[in-house]
């Protein structure tokens, strides 16, 4: 998804990223976004069709979820403080 944000100069990580952090409600995501909800919406379809995972499915959403953490340890802005408690 990164690869393909950076190709197509898009932002589907961070919408991800949103969506997962409002607790994938639409209305909070497009409010974080300053997005309208339908766009929140067509994005949320955009990275299903990219990573072939399906949100609805709680191991794809896992997948996604623990891929962002992932990507946030490897570039230094994760909290790492909170792995030792």
């Amino acid at each position: 998804m990164l690869a393909y944000d950076e190709q197509h100069g898009t932002d589907a990580a961070n919408s991800l990223e949103a969506f997962l952090r409002c607790r994938r409600s639409w209305q909070r995501t497009a409010a974080a976004l300053n997005a309208h909800k339908q766009t929140v919406m067509y994005r949320m379809r955009r990275v299903e069709q990219i990573t072939g995972r399906v949100l609805a499915q709680t191991s794809d959403l896992a997948d996604l979820w623990l891929a962002l953490q992932a990507g946030e340890l490897l570039d230094g802005s994760g909290d790492l403080d909170s792995l030792e408690e």
